[in-house]
């Protein structure tokens, strides 16, 4: 192969690459989606859904946002509206966080900002657990 056609062939695959890695972040394991009624301003999630992964993510036909729940180690949950702080949109579960495809922000698992333009984290939204049900208040400021 001669030298200028090994430097076009290099630059294709850079550019490939490029294009390429950036979606690669969410091809993990595809999360458990749970389909969740609001009952009142309350997600009701049955904590048997935690029997093989530590997360799901929480929809519900009547809210505009999923809701990503997860099992922290000391035995709570912690609940996220899966909403960018920027301007509202939808984030996407990546392997390490939430990523907003709109404008780039990105946010790590505890919904801390990781890349702006978001400055706030995530919202959480407050949860209780009784016997059966980890039960998500769906309150917004």
């Amino acid at each position: 192969m001669e030298r200028r056609q090994f430097i076009k062939s290099a630059c294709v695959a850079c550019a490939g690459m490029a294009i390429t890695l950036p979606f690669l972040n969410g091809c993990g394991t595809p999360a458990q989606l749970i389909q969740a009624a609001l009952n009142g301003d309350e997600l009701q999630v049955p904590l048997t859904a935690f029997a093989e992964k530590n997360y799901v993510i929480v929809r519900s036909k009547q809210l505009e946002f999923d809701v990503f729940l997860k099992k922290e180690s000391d035995g709570c949950y912690k609940a996220l509206l899966m909403r960018c702080t920027h301007r509202n949109n939808p984030v996407q579960r990546t392997s390490n966080g939430f990523v907003c495809h709109e404008h780039g922000s990105r946010f790590d698992e505890q919904g801390l900002v990781l890349t702006e333009p978001a400055v706030k984290n995530l919202i959480e939204l407050p949860t209780t657990i009784n016997q059966s049900y980890i039960h998500i208040k769906y309150r917004l400021p």
